[in-house]
């Protein structure tokens, strides 16, 4: 695994890792990797997705683009000398966990179901709000003559 190069997963997800290190004080760097997973809808997503409604519809909209999991790396104060190999060690845990956790289908499901019930969940609090109070334009212009006493 390189970064900044896409992989593509067993199970039809991509994973990108990219490299946000930079420099803190003379010779000493935050190293910091950021690994987005993205995994476009497939079939019996599209499915569990079909119908249910106006719900429905804010859960097809929300997921159009498919799922994306972030994960991110980082170490402070890492010597200038020893960047690399941390970076390196950031590489090796994804790709270790790249082939077995998140290029199975296993982690996929989950992953779409957890988005779907929090996206759920942001439906239903949108749904209970209460709608926006209507503005009266014919009151005028506000009255501040308080302010000048």
């Amino acid at each position: 695994m390189e970064l900044n190069t896409p992989v593509t997963l067993a199970n039809g997800a991509e994973v990108v890792c990219l490299d946000l290190s930079k420099k803190l004080a003379g010779d000493r760097w935050l190293v910091k990797m950021r690994c987005v997973l993205r995994v476009p809808l497939t079939g019996w997503m599209e499915a569990e997705l079909a119908g249910g409604g106006p719900r429905g519809e804010f859960l097809r909209r929300e997921l159009a683009g498919g799922l994306e999991f972030e994960q991110l790396y980082e170490r402070n104060f890492v010597d200038e000398k020893e960047r690399r190999r941390v970076m390196a060690g950031f590489l090796e845990r994804v790709e270790a966990n790249a082939a077995g956790y998140l290029g199975a289908e296993a982690f996929v499901r989950k992953l779409f179901f957890r988005r779907v019930d929090a996206l759920g969940e942001r439906w239903r609090r949108l749904a209970a709000a209460p709608p926006p109070a209507a503005v009266d334009e014919d009151d005028g212009p506000a009255d501040f003559s308080a302010c000048f006493t």
